[in-house]
């Protein structure tokens, strides 16, 4: 009997240690040769409106290779006016221990339920950079970019004005790529967004945002739309 259940515990711990190697081919050192030593540039600006960032503060994500997180707990804080990745490698470090992430496509970034992957530049596409993937098809990818504009200060030219303090705009760009990868920026407007994902089925796709009434300048309800133009 006790020969019997010192097999099994055997048998359960190597079926333990197989399925951990299999989910941990990456170390956590995988992660270093893509920080680089850069500190992060402090702004000394005042009373600015906005932010350069996504989010002011960092947050917890992960960082994804070939399908398998190779860094977990990191702290990730995108500045999108220069659409570049700060990073601390664990979560705990303080911001002024954080550094730049390298730009690569070879990861992917997992921050809450958004992914950024990196975009390279090509002959193809003038678009480059980190992009958030909303939908990933046989036929279609969807994407979306957030820019910050920064529009400086501006001083009161009469005693009847105020002057205007440094200030960062958002933009929120919808991108489609097709098979080749070939990147189409969509137009905001409603009508032109419908048109631009399909050339071929542009009655259909009507239709369903008619039936479904859906609002394509919302991301629930473009992904949506992307998942059924990508089924026609």
């Amino acid at each position: 009997m006790k020969r019997n259940i010192l097999l099994t515990l055997l048998f359960i711990a190597s079926l333990t240690v197989v399925n951990s190697q299999a989910q941990s081919v990456f170390k956590d050192t995988d992660i270093d040769k893509y920080i680089s030593t850069v500190p992060i540039p402090k702004n000394n600006e005042i009373n600015l409106v906005g932010t350069p960032y996504a989010s002011d503060d960092f947050k917890k994500g992960a960082a994804i290779k070939d399908g398998l997180t190779i860094a977990r707990n990191i702290g990730l804080r995108y500045n999108a006016h220069k659409d570049i990745f700060e990073i601390k490698k664990t979560f705990v470090l303080t911001d002024g221990q954080a550094r730049l992430l390298k730009k690569t496509d070879e990861i992917s970034l997992k921050i809450d339920s958004e992914s950024y992957v990196f975009l390279a530049p090509s002959a193809n596409n003038k678009a480059q950079g980190y992009f958030i993937l909303l939908y990933k098809g046989e036929q279609l990818t969807l994407y979306k970019k957030i820019k910050k504009e920064y529009i400086p200060a501006q001083k009161a030219y009469s005693s009847m004005s105020k002057p205007v303090p440094p200030t960062y705009k958002e933009k929120l760009i919808y991108y489609i790529a097709d098979n080749e990868g070939i990147l189409t920026e969509l137009s905001s407007s409603k009508k032109k967004k419908v048109d631009a994902l399909s050339e071929d089925h542009k009655k259909e796709i009507k239709a369903f945002v008619k039936e479904n009434k859906l609002n394509v300048n919302k991301d629930e309800d473009l992904i949506k739309l992307a998942e059924y133009t990508d089924s026609l």
